[in-house]
């Protein structure tokens, strides 16, 4: 009895033992520790913060280079970093004017700069394990900024400064004048503001109440003293009768 039990303890050790060297050597096990290996993490939080910092470089420059290399760069495609022998004035040569042109011209226009700064936040934080703001909160009131600011300076900049609104903008406020009218797209571009303030922030608008109230005082205050005026006007003609 005792070798049996022996025997069926061994049998049972070896198949806890391939288990466990399954669960170690299996795809999902690989590809669980490849995501949680600590270079990985380092490299991407070191790319984030490096190409954060080229892109907002290269869309401060484009904002001074445009007029030399919009021209350029409009409708080439990335092989024109290796391709073309054209000069661009950026001051990172072609890919940062190609790459600041993607931003302004192609997405969200100026308001694309808010991009590389979510970048350069969380490759700090992946790297070096500082929060600087907080992630979620700071990307959802970014990308909502992002949104309105692309149609607000859309609406207020055509051709050819068209890229501080970007692709985006343009289409949406092109649709909004299309279907509402000038004065439609403005109201819309205030309406979608106010509505994003709300959504974000929640602002109290007790002091609208409080500003009614103290109106509302004020005129019953005046309207109280005139009685009181008409009837000194009238005691006083009294005694002079």
């Amino acid at each position: 009895m005792a070798a049996k039990r022996n025997q069926y303890k061994e049998e049972e050790k070896t198949k806890t033992k391939k288990t466990r060297e399954k669960k170690t050597t299996g795809f999902f096990f690989k590809v669980k520790s490849f995501f949680a290996d600590e270079r990985l993490h380092k490299t991407f939080g070191l790319l984030c913060i490096l190409f954060g910092l080229f892109a907002f470089v290269a869309i401060i420059s484009y904002l001074f280079t445009w007029k030399n290399d919009a021209s350029i760069i409009d409708g080439k495609s990335f092989g024109f970093i290796f391709d073309s022998e054209e000069e661009v004035a950026n001051w990172l040569g072609k890919f940062g004017a190609i790459t600041a042109h993607q931003f302004l011209k192609i997405w969200f226009g100026l308001s694309s700069v808010f991009i590389p700064f979510y970048l350069i936040i969380l490759g700090v934080r992946v790297l070096f394990k500082i929060k600087l703001l907080p992630l979620f909160k700071t990307i959802k009131i970014g990308f909502v900024s992002m949104v309105w600011f692309s149609m607000f300076f859309a609406l207020l900049f055509d051709v050819p400064y068209d890229f501080m609104g970007g692709l985006f903008g343009e289409q949406i406020i092109l649709w909004t004048k299309g279907a509402f009218g000038m004065v439609g797209s403005v109201f819309f571009v205030l309406f979608t503001g106010f509505i994003g303030v709300v959504v974000l922030f929640n602002p109290s608008f007790d002091w609208i109440k409080e500003r009614f109230e103290s109106k509302s005082i004020e005129v019953e205050d005046e309207t109280e003293s005139i009685p009181v005026t008409n009837s000194v006007l009238k005691t006083n003609k009294s005694k002079k009768m």
